[in-house]
This record gives structure tokens, C-alpha cells and sequence, in this order.
């Protein structure tokens, strides 16, 4: 009797591993994701601070403040995220994943912003 409990726990077991190793294979394993979440403020000068950096797979979440008296907005094109055009004081909550790896610029794309320091990089390893 103890026997056959051992036998069935190593055959669950067995089975198990080999399901797993079959899912891991063929793109199947799920990892769980971080929350990463960051302030942005818009200055005068810019963009504070002008570079992220974040995992592949993390949840990104970003509140883009406007300090600046004049209108601004934050567009990261890569990943399809535009934001309202922001007057001072208000703010945009924006949340995405981080699903494509590497350096990503985002700007101001009012008139006149992105040449003039409204610009940054969102990094994701």
C-alpha cells in the first residue's frame, strides 16, 4: 500500500515535470509582471526625469504632470501612447506593458517642444 502511494505521487510528479517542460517549450509559461510606476513632471526645461528604465513584461503606469505654463502633452510613439494636451497643473494617468525591448524616445510634440529639450528615453531590458 505505502508503495503505491510512492509509485502515484512519482507518476503525478513525472507527469507534471513534463507538462510543464512541453508548455515552457512552446511559449506557454506565464511569469507574473511587475508594476512599475513612475512621476513624470513637465517644466519649463523639460522633461523631469527625461529617462526611464523598466523590465520586458512590466506594467508600466505613468502620471504626466504640467508645471509649465504653457500646453504640453507626452506621446510615446513606439508603443502607440498619446496623451491630451496638458495646461498647467493638469495631469494624465497612462498605463501600458513594456511587451518590446529596447530604447524608446518620447517627446512633447506640440509645436516647437521636441527641439527645444521636451523629449527622453523610456528604456526596457
Amino acid at each position: 500500500m505505502r508503495r503505491t502511494r510512492i509509485l502515484w505521487v512519482l507518476i503525478l510528479l513525472a507527469i507534471n515535470v513534463a507538462v510543464f517542460t512541453w508548455n515552457q517549450q512552446h511559449g506557454r509559461v506565464f511569469t507574473l509582471t511587475t508594476r512599475m510606476s513612475q512621476t513624470i513632471m513637465i517644466t519649463k526645461t523639460g522633461f523631469s526625469p527625461n529617462h526611464l528604465t523598466c523590465k520586458q513584461g512590466d506594467t508600466v503606469s505613468l502620471v504626466i504632470r504640467n508645471t509649465d505654463s504653457q500646453t504640453h502633452n507626452f506621446t510615446l510613439t513606439d508603443y502607440h501612447i498619446f496623451s491630451p494636451d496638458l495646461k498647467k497643473d493638469e495631469l494624465s494617468t497612462i498605463e501600458f506593458q513594456a511587451i518590446k525591448k529596447g530604447t524608446f524616445p518620447f517627446v512633447s510634440d506640440t509645436p516647437g517642444h521636441p527641439e527645444t529639450g521636451f523629449s527622453g528615453t523610456l528604456e526596457v531590458k
